[in-house]
């Protein structure tokens, strides 16, 4: 980075080869090559943007450089936006590459460190496995090639030029150009296989490219929908007429939400249900079986003494390999910590070494890394004892590293599901445009992926009053008038695919019907007292909980996602100790787990999770 920030004219690959000092331990070409393509791209996940120029004249060889203007802009976040921000590290909670990739985004916009959000885990979505692989060909308009099973089960080999990437219905979907008809397709990422990417021509999509749009024009026809009684508000649930439903996306998640609600399942189907939607007595008995047997499961598994004694169980920590960050994280970190270094100094090492979490012993030797990896002209360090008096160089390394194109890619799948649970969509839109403010074309690129919703933003904050029975100030406005009035909240209802909002009028004395898309909240500054206090409420707590589980179930995968998110395990991988950092968070993964997954201690836990059996 250093060799190729140094030359604005840019510079071939040999001067690159001679001037790097660790290229001249390769004693082949093959092994330069390698070293030199994994290199750049590393830059290109950095966040730098590397040119490839043609020869000058007389010249052979193509010369490199970074673009200008690589370097980004540290936003400047208002205390109310950084609560906000704090989210992010959860909305990703089961998926360790994706939750890396966040922490990265935080590190980046000099927040290393913040702790974990306010919102419940339980709203949000679980990423694809192969969400890193997707997303860098979405970035980049990479060619992909899988099997695909249409939907009637036939199975064909495809070759995509991959647009976009989105989730609708409980699905994630796949968008992009099919080279074998020539044509714009959509795929369902669950009916695809073997996924690889490869390196052919591709056909980038057109400027005007909306992923949301996309997944618009998908119909949810013939989704399978099981009705409850006595149903909960939530956006979980479809209102028809008098009952209400569950979409049966996915039937583990909706059973493990039944159980957690309470749910009782009706014994009957309704005559008639929305066109988009199916429904059978033949289903709902299934669906009433399937929860009962969960139920039951939960309940026997949580009732009398833990299955095995904690103090009987042989740890296994988990291993320095796995703990270790990638070299892609750990020059972040050390760009960032130049970054603050520089801002702050003089500073000393211990306090800058409790920003960033660690001990003024890895500060200062990363600093001397960093100084001793560049060119002398490119930075100056000077460090006296147990302070850091002043630092400065090169932009590039002293102003952090700029969001990559797969970062911006993460960071707008990880808004669009704050937007889901956040009671205020304005102060997340507020963040994202501040965040984007320095990256135009990366916020162009955004629009290549989505969660869509057509459950109002706001829809949260309402069901957060209606729980807290608070009043709201909002503003109503209709084709007639407009006028400001205090409601208090009581129940919302999918009707005629609209969202309402029943609540008690305090202008008109009366319970009245709001269509949602025609309020504004008025009481916006409140948003972070208001998702605190429904924080609290609901026990989801922000202070740290070790909880022992173990697994009893024979899902290769679910093994190793426990795996990875626990701090311990035991040595046949059965047992694991995890952070409890989110009580929603842990009591879907434990009741979506079709009785799998038993809890060994915090006893209060374990009975937490057996009531949900009993309540069932």
């Amino acid at each position: 980075m250093d060799v190729l920030s140094r030359s604005e004219r840019g510079i071939t690959r040999e001067s690159i080869k001679t001037s790097v000092p660790s290229y001249a331990e390769y004693s082949n070409e093959a092994a330069f090559e390698r070293a030199f393509e994994r290199d750049k791209n590393q830059l290109k996940a950095l966040g730098y943007h590397l040119e490839t120029l043609k020869p000058v004249l007389g010249g052979l060889y193509s010369r490199y450089r970074i673009r200008n203007g690589s370097a980004r802009v540290l936003p400047q976040f208002e205390p109310g936006e950084v609560a906000i921000l704090s989210a992010l590290t959860n909305v990703w909670g089961r998926s360790v590459p994706a939750r890396r990739t966040v922490s990265r985004i935080l590190t980046k916009l000099g927040l290393a460190g913040l702790a974990n959000g306010l919102t419940e885990t339980s709203a949000f979505i679980t990423a694809p496995q192969e969400i890193d692989t997707l997303i860098e060909a979405v970035a980049e308009s990479k060619a992909m090639t899988f099997e695909y099973r249409n939907a009637q089960g036939d199975v064909s080999s495809r070759t995509v030029t991959v647009w976009g990437l989105g989730h609708r219905f409980g699905q994630w979907y796949v968008y992009g150009f099919d080279h074998a008809v020539r044509d714009e397709r959509i795929f369902k990422r669950d009916r695809m296989r073997q996924l690889k990417l490869v390196n052919i021509e591709t056909h980038l999509p057109p400027q005007s490219f909306s992923m949301k749009r996309a997944l618009e024009k998908i119909s949810d026809a013939n989704t399978p929908l099981a009705f409850i009684e006595d149903a909960p508000d939530s956006s979980a649930v479809v209102h028809v007429g008098n009952v209400s439903g569950v979409p049966l996306y996915n039937w583990h998640e909706a059973v493990g939400w039944m159980i957690r609600h309470h749910a009782r399942v009706a014994d009957v189907a309704p005559h008639s249900v929305p066109y988009q939607y199916s429904a059978s007595i033949n289903l709902q008995q299934r669906v009433k079986k399937t929860l009962s047997v969960a139920a039951k499961k939960l309940t026997e598994m949580h009732e009398g003494e833990p299955s095995i004694s904690p103090a009987s169980i042989k740890w296994v920590e988990r291993s320095s390999k796995r703990r270790k960050e990638t070299a892609l994280d750990h020059l972040t970190r050390v760009l960032r910590i130049a970054e603050f270094v520089k801002d702050n100094a003089p500073v000393s090492l211990k306090e800058t070494a409790v920003y960033f979490q660690t001990t003024p012993g890895k500060i200062r030797q990363d600093l001397e890394l960093l100084w001793l990896a560049v060119d002398e002209e490119s930075l100056t360090l000077e460090l006296d004892k147990g302070k850091v008096q002043s630092l400065s160089g090169a932009d590039y390394l002293v102003s952090g590293a700029p969001l990559s194109a797969q970062e911006a890619l993460y960071l707008s799948l990880t808004i669009d599901q704050l937007r889901r649970v956040i009671p205020s969509a304005g102060v997340v839109d507020q963040v994202f445009g501040k965040i984007f403010a320095s990256y135009p074309q990366l916020r162009q690129l955004t629009n290549r992926c989505a969660i869509y919703s057509a459950v109002p933003v706001s829809l949260a904050r309402f069901e957060s009053a209606i729980r807290l029975r608070e009043n709201m100030r909002i503003r109503y406005s209709t084709s007639r008038d407009s006028s400001e009035r205090t409601i208090t909240p009581q129940q919302l209802i999918l009707d005629n695919d609209s969202y309402y909002l029943v609540a008690w009028c305090h202008l008109r004395r009366a319970q009245r019907k709001f269509k949602m898309a025609d309020i504004e909240v008025l009481d916006e500054e409140q948003i972070i007292d208001a998702v605190e206090k429904a924080s609290s409420h609901t026990g989801d707590s922000l202070t740290h909980q070790k909880v022992i589980i173990r697994y009893t179930g024979q899902d290769a995968s679910a093994q190793q996602m426990l795996e990875s998110v626990a701090e311990r395990y035991s040595k046949d991988q059965t047992i694991f100790e995890i952070d409890l950092f989110n009580n929603a968070w842990f009591d879907s993964l434990v009741t979506d787990a079709a009785g799998t997954i038993e809890v060994i201690a915090p006893l209060e836990v374990r009975e937490r999770i057996r009531a949900y059996g009993s309540n069932s």
